[in-house]
């Protein structure tokens, strides 16, 4: 069995050292970090963007060398929204292909401060929208769902859906050493602040208490006037923030240069779909952080034992300054760090693999 991978979020701005696109932050985690690990482990598999040929109608994927890919069995599509996707579609299971999505955010529940919001609506791209896409999931073969809450709505359109949870290239990283300084620490923050659902400005109303004890830091900061800063975001005064620019995802491990973190998020149903991502990079990174408590954050927390919850956006000021203690921030640094290597993406390539099998039998 071939199975060929396609990803629409592709960072067409930046160019790796081959000189082709680099794959988004979801690309890369829902795809294409397990590339190499599938083929390690004999899987026949290619990645790329969907192409499809005219004569047989069959989906393939073109490769940035070039190449197109015809011969495989099972497509896995990933954020393709628009209308000539659907049609294709049909026409690419008539040929006998077993066609399969890979959802990982509920744009249905997106809050209107993001960009993706108008984007996404019928009334304003009536070409690609959430229209098309809740209609291409219902249409496809089987549905790889990235949490607990997207399963459940996904099982709804689609009842051969199945939960394939996030990992991390864990083999990365090394333990941390944190310092033994007891002077303000330095609060981190990695994301781009054009993703925008609220969440950093939870914060302002305390960010003058926390900024008594720590100063700033944003990875993934990007000079635009139409993006609004890390600094006014969260309200912090901008002489107290550091920034790093943005980094592709395969040298996200280069960016952890704070000494605790927070995922902060406002309670909306957008959220409630997101994953722990960010939490296990920051675990990774052997950085202590401070999640809301949205599901997947406090499933983390509970089962994992890697995080740390704060019930209120008022919690963050009392939770982060605990990690003003050296020896308290190592503790909990050295915890995440050995409890996240259950994440490693080698051992998420085989359970995305069997993932895959079992919703291709079910398709069949």
């Amino acid at each position: 069995m071939k199975i060929g991978f396609a990803s629409n979020d592709w960072s067409r701005s930046v160019v790796n050292i081959y000189g082709h696109p680099v794959m988004g932050g979801s690309g890369h985690i829902r795809i294409g970090q397990y590339m190499k690990y599938l083929r390690q482990q004999g899987v026949d598999t290619e990645c790329g963007i969907l192409a499809q040929n005219n004569m047989t109608g069959t989906f393939g994927i073109h490769c940035w060398n070039g190449v197109d890919h015809f011969d495989c069995d099972v497509i896995v599509m990933q954020r393709y929204m628009h209308m000539q996707a659907l049609t294709d579609l049909i026409r690419a299971k008539a040929s006998g292909q077993i066609i399969l999505q890979d959802v990982d955010d509920w744009y249905w529940g997106l809050s209107p401060l993001n960009a993706a919001y108008e984007a996404s609506l019928p009334s304003r791209n009536p070409r690609e929208n959430t229209d098309w896409y809740r209609d291409i999931i219902k249409a496809s073969d089987g549905i790889i769902a990235s949490t607990d809450f997207l399963y459940d709505k996904m099982k709804l359109w689609n009842e051969n859906t199945r939960i394939h949870k996030n990992h991390v290239e864990a083999n990365k990283y090394a333990s941390r050493v944190h310092t033994n300084s007891t002077e303000k620490i330095v609060v981190g923050w990695m994301g781009s602040t054009s993703h925008r659902s609220g969440d950093l400005e939870i914060l302002r109303p305390h960010a003058q208490q926390i900024s008594e004890y720590a100063t700033w830091h944003h990875t993934g900061h990007i000079s635009s006037p139409y993006i609004p800063t890390f600094s006014s975001a969260v309200g912090a005064n901008g002489s107290e923030v550091s920034v790093s620019a943005f980094l592709p995802p395969e040298q996200l491990h280069l960016g952890f240069n704070f000494d605790a973190g927070i995922v902060p998020l406002t309670d909306i149903p957008f959220n409630h779909a997101k994953s722990y991502i960010k939490g296990i990079e920051y675990a990774c990174g052997g950085v202590p952080f401070v999640a809301s408590a949205s599901p997947e954050y406090i499933e983390l927390a509970e089962k994992h034992g890697i995080g740390v919850i704060a019930k209120s956006p008022k919690d963050y000021v009392t939770l982060l300054k605990k990690f003003v203690d050296p020896e308290y921030r190592q503790e909990v640094s050295d915890n995440n760090f050995k409890k996240v290597k259950s994440f490693d993406t080698a051992e998420g390539a085989k359970l995305l693999f069997s993932t895959i099998k079992k919703l291709v039998k079910a398709a069949r």
